[in-house]
């Protein structure tokens, strides 16, 4: 092979390289106008937890020390991605925003306060809080205190 076409092949690849790196970098191309975008599918299951030791949270910008918490694990069908508003799950309108990641899908929430957990709410999914707050999405799972399975941690 020539140097003439060594050179033409490596441009070649230089330009499809510097054309995918600006198509990721612009990210996903924006969808189709009138397009509603697909929406995840949760599934919420939720649990009273004694902990073996008390341990310290924040709650309400304080810390406290809880050995008791709920803690609801929201599965999704698909990788939950990090994004830079933090997942939000909300009890009626008290927002749960402590949270780890148990799996790539799972999510696990953990409200140190469960008597501020209003009875008989919806769940509902969202990223952030406040103004910026992202699409909240209704789970179908209903909070309900006397129905907690009882767990130790």
């Amino acid at each position: 092979m020539s140097i003439r076409s060594n050179i033409a092949r490596f441009l070649t690849l230089v330009l499809a390289l510097a054309g995918a790196m600006s198509a990721c970098a612009r990210g996903p191309a924006a969808p189709e106008e009138g397009a509603v975008p697909r929406r995840e599918t949760y599934a919420v299951e939720a649990y009273q937890v004694r902990l073996r030791q008390p341990v310290e949270m924040l709650a309400e910008g304080r810390k406290i020390t809880v050995s008791e918490v709920v803690e609801l694990r929201v599965t999704a069908q698909r990788p939950i991605p990090a994004q830079a508003l933090d997942p939000v799950l909300m009890v009626g309108e008290r927002p749960v925003t402590e949270y780890r990641y148990e799996a790539p899908n799972v999510l696990v929430f953990t409200e140190p306060v469960p008597a501020k957990l209003p009875a008989r709410a919806p769940v509902s999914f969202q990223w952030g809080q406040g103004p910026g707050a992202a699409g909240r999405q209704p789970t179908g799972f209903t909070f309900e205190r006397s129905k907690l399975e009882r767990r130790v941690r």
